[in-house]
């Protein structure tokens, strides 16, 4: 039965240190009653061998409790096994839920746990297990009788783990049995323990820890990251440690531990080694046979091939370990099994390997090797693909040839992670497909071509799988490429993509990219082609779809090697008038969108400004266009069709973006500095008249009527409006946008407020009587403050008007 990890760390428990009985007068004269802590007992039977649970106070939860409050409940007290459990055992001080372990020894069944909760006034849950004892669950060993494994531990601090629980021997230390447990420090494990599973102690605090005396073999990740761990008791009957066992650890072994370093098979090997024709070498117990393992080679050959037997024994396998006069070694088919960790201090540039089934454990990552002919079976995995990290940074290698491997050939992530000199990776002869996790190849930069992976039936990539490599002219077909997949590829100047599905910003920051032919079923997620800078040409099939997918690509003029947009009749071609709409119609930033967007600002300028007018009539006039010619779109407002430059020009469609980035684009034509602005949830401009700056939002202004309610406001008074309003920082926009302002300029003063005293009041009433009769002048720049009506003049009708404001206020 599998153990089911409820928690990762130690808990608040109640422990099974028996002390002194405890007397009371429960069958026919005085009985003792044994007592563990917190917990009573009472004997069921005259001969003393059975005992029911009738008291047990859990402990109260603190807040530096990792857990719930726990109590384990003994199979055994002394000579008694522990038979049943009293109705009302439970009592709680202050009423926290809490977790119960009980053995299934016990005998204690379902129905019995139910009739026990409910007479329990706190929540309560039962978690059956083999034994349990000081915070520690044990289960049986499937194989041998009266043998337990620590499965999982809920104690803070020092552990140790006891010989015996029940009167069964702890022989075993399960897989990630103490994995990511926070809340241990020094472990201490019996010697009776022989066998103990991978992760066993993955990613936990301890601090120490001894191996027992017949555990033999140091499982894959046992102590996997264990941060903290600085202290191993190792002993000399270790004949076996698993490349990983320590990975990043403080911990480091000796050099006559680091020469067992090797996949691990069984927990029972043998302690004989030697030394024969400049080779060390030790034998292992691997799956029951005592198999000769080569440790490390001290002769002085440059060309160096693996023995297959020595001293009329076969060779399993070997831990490359090398001095640096080896350049190349090969290894016959015979050979089982390799292990290259410790070729990162080597110098080996090239490795060649004859069988097909050889599996390979460890990694190549910051080696020397330049040339590798390899089997795909990775024994660290147990099956054929190329692990994680096998070659990153390797910045020597030139190519990687793969005799083996499963049709669906498996790349997982990082595998050539900056190796820039790699420029071919051959594929097996069965290969078909092709799976590449994240940063595959991430910075490749001699990688060139696709090679093999460029005739596959299918490829599927994560993310950034081929970024910043070298690739110059890829055509993919049947590709289902992830995000950031070819990002930053700075040499590629073409692309084919033929039945594809291309992933967000895919070829991002291709610069150098000029043409893209796209055909098929192929679809393009967002922003596919975001920032190609470069690109003149697309190619663009019938069947293609998209979604918003060319972003920044100001160079791009030609669709299907025509021009999309026509010049001298400002209108788009209509030989790819339907692809611009489907495809482009959310595009900011790309050539012929920009040359449109650019015709229709300048005609409307034409249409709707004369050069008589101020620029606070240029900005009612345009704030009143933009109000007419768009509505806001309540469908679907996420749509990036309504936040790009063009949106209001060509669909008339949009949202409060789209009228701000038009009002912009039309008030810096009619030479009326702007910007736009955003909050979390709106976007608005912000406009300079003579020497002062007003908040104008055309979408709030866009009702039934055309509105200004929203028009010319000042900081305090759109904070005093609050919501949507209440603070706004500066709004990055696309190319066509003039950068007017070197920062959010500040509205202090409101429309009214004409001698600028902070407020609309009587005094600026008297400011602007005494200007209509000639009596004083307006500061000069501040004439917008005093025009209320907005017709570019101050007159008694603005008079009306802010007296009408100054009554109101």
């Amino acid at each position: 039965m599998r153990h089911n990890h409820l928690f990762t760390a130690a808990a608040l428990v109640v422990t099974a240190a028996v002390t002194a009985p405890y007397y009371a007068g429960a069958l026919s004269g005085e009985v003792a009653f044994p007592k563990i802590d917190n917990m009573y007992f009472e004997f069921t039977d005259a001969a003393k061998t059975e005992l029911r649970l009738m008291e047990c106070e859990l402990p109260e939860k603190t807040e530096d409790s990792p857990y719930e409050p726990m109590a384990f409940v003994p199979g055994v007290v002394g000579d008694a096994k522990v038979t049943s459990i009293d109705p009302l055992a439970f009592r709680s001080p202050d009423g926290a839920a809490a977790c119960v372990w009980i053995p299934r020894s016990t005998g204690i069944s379902e129905e019995d746990l139910e009739e026990i909760s409910k007479n329990t006034n706190f929540p309560i849950r039962f978690e059956m297990c083999e034994a349990a004892v000081d915070g520690l669950v044990f289960e049986k060993n499937p194989k041998v009788q009266d043998e337990l494994s620590l499965v999982a531990c809920y104690a803070v601090g020092d552990i140790v783990v006891p010989e015996t629980v029940d009167g069964m021997t702890v022989t075993g230390i399960s897989e990630s049995a103490f994995e990511n447990n926070q809340y241990i420090s020094d472990v201490s494990l019996p010697d009776t323990v022989y066998s103990m599973g991978s992760k066993a102690f993955c990613c936990s605090s301890v601090s120490s820890v001894n191996i027992p005396q017949h555990l033999y073999v140091i499982p894959k990740q046992a102590f996997y990251k264990c941060t903290q761990l600085e202290k191993v008791g190792l002993h000399e009957n270790i004949t076996r440690i698993d490349p990983e066992a320590f990975s990043g650890c403080p911990f480091r072994l000796s050099e006559e531990y680091e020469e067992l370093l090797f996949g691990v098979g069984s927990s029972q090997d043998t302690d004989q080694t030697g030394t024969a024709d400049n080779w060390r070498y030790a034998f292992n117990n691997i799956k029951g046979s005592s198999c000769m393992i080569l440790t490390k080679y001290t002769g002085k050959a440059t060309d160096l091939v693996l023995p297959t037997t020595l001293n009329n024994s076969e060779v399993y396998g070997c831990i490359i370990d090398l001095p640096d006069c080896v350049d190349s070694l090969t290894v016959p088919d015979t050979i089982r099994e390799i292990n290259v960790s410790k070729l990162s201090d080597q110098s080996l540039k090239k490795l060649i390997m004859k069988g097909g089934d050889t599996g390979i454990s460890g990694r190549f990552a910051g080696s020397k090797i330049e040339e590798a002919v390899i089997s795909g079976f990775s024994v660290d995995s147990g099956g054929f693909e190329v692990s994680a990290n096998m070659f990153k940074n390797c910045s020597r290698l030139q190519t990687v040839t793969y005799i083996s491997g499963d049709s669906d050939f498996r790349i997982q992530n990082s595998a050539f992670m900056d190796c820039t000199s790699l420029s071919a990776v051959d594929l097996p002869d069965n290969c078909t497909s092709a799976d590449i996790r994240m940063n595959a190849f991430d910075g490749c930069t001699s990688l060139k071509e696709l090679g093999d992976f460029g005739k596959l039936f299918s490829v599927y990539t994560e993310s950034r799988a081929f970024a910043e490599t070298g690739l110059q002219s890829p055509v993919l077909e049947n590709w289902k490429a992830g995000a950031y997949a070819f990002s930053g590829c700075k040499d590629m100047t073409e692309v084919t993509v033929n039945d594809s599905t291309i992933g967000e910003s895919a070829f991002q920051r291709c610069y150098g990219l000029k043409s893209a032919e796209l055909n098929g079923k192929t679809v393009l997620l967002d922003k596919a082609f975001e920032d190609c800078t470069a690109l003149e040409n697309v190619y663009i099939g019938a069947d293609v779809t998209s979604r918003h997918s060319f972003m920044e690509c100001p160079s791009l003029y030609k669709i299907n090697g025509v021009d999309a947009y026509d010049t001298e009749k400002k209108e788009f071609n209509p030989d790819c008038a339907d692809l611009v709409y489907k495809h482009f119609a959310g595009s900011n930033d790309v050539g012929f969108i920009n040359l449109y967007v650019q015709d229709r600002v300048k005609a409307v300028v034409a249409e709707c400004i004369t050069d008589d007018m101020t620029d606070i009539e240029k900005v009612r006039v345009l704030h009143d266009w933009v109000c007419r010619n768009a509505e806001y779109d309540t469908i679907d407002p996420s749509d990036k069709l309504n936040h790009a430059d063009i949106s209001v020009f060509l669909r008339g469609v949009t949202v409060c973006e789209g009228y701000a980035r038009a009002l912009d684009l039309l008030l810096q034509e009619a030479g009326v500095d702007s910007c736009c602005v955003s909050s979390t949830d709106h976007e608005w401009n912000i406009v300079r008249i003579g020497d002062q700056y007003f908040h104008v939002d055309t979408t709030w202004d866009d009702g039934d009527k055309i509105g200004y309610y929203w028009f010319l406001k000042s900081d305090d008074e759109l904070k005093a409006e609050g919501g949507s309003h209440a603070s706004w920082k500066s709004q990055v926009t696309s190319s066509l946008h003039k950068q007017c302002f070197d920062s959010v300029p500040k509205c202090s003063y409101s429309v009214g407020d004409v001698n600028k005293d902070g407020g609309k009041n009587v005094a600026d009433l008297v400011s602007m009587s005494n200007y209509l009769l000639g009596k004083g002048g307006l500061d000069e720049g501040s004439e917008a403050l005093s025009d209320l009506n907005f017709d570019g003049r101050t007159d008694t009708f603005d008079l009306v008007a802010l007296r009408r404001k100054v009554a109101e206020s």
